[in-house]
This record gives C-alpha cells, sequence and structure tokens, in this order.
C-alpha cells in the first residue's frame, strides 16, 4: 500500500511559521574551508532493511580532498537537491512551493550525512545530517582503522592495489588501496593507509563503495562547509536522535512546536506511525 505523507505547517498554507521553513527546508549559508585538489566519485551500495538484505540500494557519493588536510564525503543526490532548495528559497519561491515542487523533482538521499575530515581542527572528523526536522553536528575525534596488511593484491580501474581489513565502528572492513595515489583518504571514515582506498565493503555485505572517478582539479573549486547553524550534539546523543526518529517518525516531527503532521493511505483514511528500517553504517 502506498504511503502519503503530508507536512501542515501551520493552519493556512500561507502562513508557514518561520520556525518551520527554517528547519523543513533550511536553506544554510555555506563558508569555504578549503582548495579541492582532487574529485573522488565512490558508488556506494547499502542495505537499509536487513530482512530485504539481497535488495540493496545504490548511491552516488563524492569526496572532496582539499588543502590542509580537510576533506568531504557527500551525497551527489543530496547535493544537487539542497543546492535547488536554496536556489529556490534565495530567489523568493515560497516553502509551499519548494515542497511541492523541488523535494518531487529531485531524488531523496538514502546515505544523508556529509562527512569532514580535519576541521574544525586537525584530528577532528564533523559529521552533519538532517533527521526530521532537526539539523545534528557532531564532531568528535578522528580515529583511523587499526588495519592489517595483506599479501593480496589486484588491479581496479588502472591502479595496482593492496588488501588491508581492520574492525572499525563495530564493523569489519575489507578494503583495496592503491599506493598508485599517496594520499590518506578512503569512502566514509576509512583512512589512514599507504594509499587511497578503492574499494571496500564490510563482511555482513551491508556497506560497500567502489571508486569510479578521480579527477585532479586544474580549475580552483572551493571546499564548502554547511553546517555553522546545526545543532552541536554528542555521539550519543546523535545515535539515540536517529534511533527515536526511527521508531516513530511522525512522533518525532510532531514534537516540534507548531507542527503536525498527517499520514493517510491513498484513500484518505488516516494511517498509524510505522517504524523506518535502519542499519547505520556505524554501530
Amino acid at each position: 500500500m502506498k504511503t502519503y505523507i503530508l507536512f501542515l505547517l501551520a493552519a493556512t498554507l500561507g502562513g508557514v511559521p518561520v520556525w518551520g521553513q527554517r528547519s523543513l527546508l533550511k536553506r544554510t549559508d555555506a563558508d569555504s574551508i578549503a582548495r579541492v585538489r582532487l574529485l573522488a566519485q565512490y558508488e556506494a551500495r547499502f542495505v537499509i532493511d536487513t530482512t530485504k538484505a539481497d535488495k540493496p540500494l545504490s548511491e552516488t557519493m563524492l569526496l572532496e580532498i582539499g588543502t590542509g588536510g580537510i576533506s568531504k564525503f557527500y551525497s551527489q543526490a543530496k547535493a544537487v537537491r539542497d543546492s535547488s532548495i536554496s536556489a529556490d528559497l534565495g530567489s523568493g519561491g515560497s516553502p509551499v512551493q519548494v515542497l511541492s515542487i523541488d523535494l518531487r523533482k529531485y531524488p531523496k538521499s538514502r546515505m544523508s550525512e556529509t562527512l569532514f575530515r580535519g576541521y574544525p581542527d586537525a584530528g577532528k572528523v564533523t559529521t552533519l545530517d538532517e533527521v526530521g526536522l532537526s539539523h545534528l553536528r557532531c564532531t568528535e575525534a578522528d580515529e583511523a582503522p587499526r588495519w592489517t596488511l595483506l599479501p593480496d593484491t589486484t588491479t581496479l580501474l588502472v591502479y595496482h592495489c593492496r588488501r588491508a581489513v581492520a574492525t572499525f565502528k563495530g564493523r569489519t572492513w575489507r578494503v583495496w588501496y592503491t599506493p598508485d595515489v599517496p594520499v590518506d583518504a578512503g569512502p566514509w571514515k576509512l583512512h589512514g593507509l599507504p594509499g587511497m582506498i578503492v574499494a571496500a565493503e564490510d563482511a555482513d555485505g551491508h556497506y560497500s563503495f567502489r571508486l569510479c572517478g578521480l579527477e585532479r582539479m586544474r580549475v580552483p573549486r572551493a571546499l564548502h562547509y554547511e553546517g555553522g547553524s546545526y545543532e552541536p550534539v554528542s555521539r550519543k546523543a546523535y545515535r539515540q536522535v536517529h534511533e527515536r526518529y526511527a521508531a516513530d517518525p511522525v512522533g518525532f516531527i510532531t514534537e516540534g512546536p507548531g507542527v503536525r503532521m498527517t499520514v493517510t493511505d491513498p484513500q484518505g483514511n488516516k494511517l498509524p506511525s510505522r517504524r523506518l528500517a535502519y542499519n547505520p553504517i556505524e554501530r
């Protein structure tokens, strides 16, 4: 049965409160924090619902490797969607118009986290995410996996690769890295090898990343940070917010002042909130 979700942020569509506008359709100001030196593209495959492990989702992820030891890992689909929303709100578009057009026109990212390594300081990693109407920022120590280097070799794309394995953040990761690209970088929080990570997969087969493109930037390009106005939270609080949202998304969203939400079937019958599948990459 197809479910339709309707956000009712005010008594009338023309009177959406400012709080609701900022939270549901957040136009964020971006700060330039580095210059991009390398741009890597990864194809991610992941399982959100472990009862349907044979039907993984896929998404294109981008890794910007910048100056000063700063990098940014994010969803291409999310970047396109957020850019369109920000542009439309900035040009005077109403939140109602953006809801009815932009959010349908662009696909929703299922890997919505944006990670910054080396920011705001060296040795730190910052994760940004939007959960319901909440915009969260979690800054913590940038830990590297304790890799075991293996003798296996292979060639992926045009790169000579070597094998490594580590247990990290609740998962066992097997990766291929290449000394041909001598940078300490990889998808998500995976790094700490003598070469760029070209492919990675966890032992459960729930998450994998494979490099499908790498470009050295000839034209200067800024690496942007959009989390200045996000709410700072601890890793524990960050996880708790995601767990609460997955357990009861309607109840989580309607905790905010001035927010009502109705879930109906195609015939207009009200439906109870249902639990969302939840299988985070970091356990």
